[in-house]
């Protein structure tokens, strides 16, 4: 039996500001999101909310708008390159060509084949 990985992306918003803690490689889908939250936590978030997370190999990127914390385009890839390319398109569509304020990446390991998505950000596509 293949053992798979899980990842979280938590967010939360301090004075304007998006907080971010992400997470890989953890063997339980409980303790990623977990460790997420307190990663965000660490970083000055008060009550952090994990956004995204998933099991198995892919790269995931998440872009923000500060001034509205808000989601406003993801993906998650095979690549890190190809997860941001895919957002940042997805993020000026939506905005029609804003620049964007905050991005995070972060690939969890294993095989892209294993990927199953647990919970998804409530924007983007």
């Amino acid at each position: 039996m293949r053992k798979v990985t899980f990842a979280a992306i938590a967010v939360d918003r301090n004075n304007d500001q998006v907080i971010v803690g992400a997470v890989t490689d953890y063997h339980s889908f409980l303790e990623a999101c977990a460790r997420a939250e307190e990663q965000c936590k660490l970083r000055g978030g008060y009550y952090p909310k994990v956004v995204l997370a998933w099991e198995g190999g892919g790269c995931a990127y998440i872009i923000f708008q500060n001034r509205f914390a808000g989601i406003y385009s993801w993906s998650l890839r095979e690549t890190e390159a190809v997860a941001k390319s895919e957002a940042m398109t997805a993020y000026l569509n939506l905005t029609e060509g804003t620049a964007a304020d905050i991005g995070a990446g972060v690939c969890n390991g294993g095989k892209i084949s294993d990927l199953k998505i647990h919970i998804r950000p409530n924007g983007g596509f």
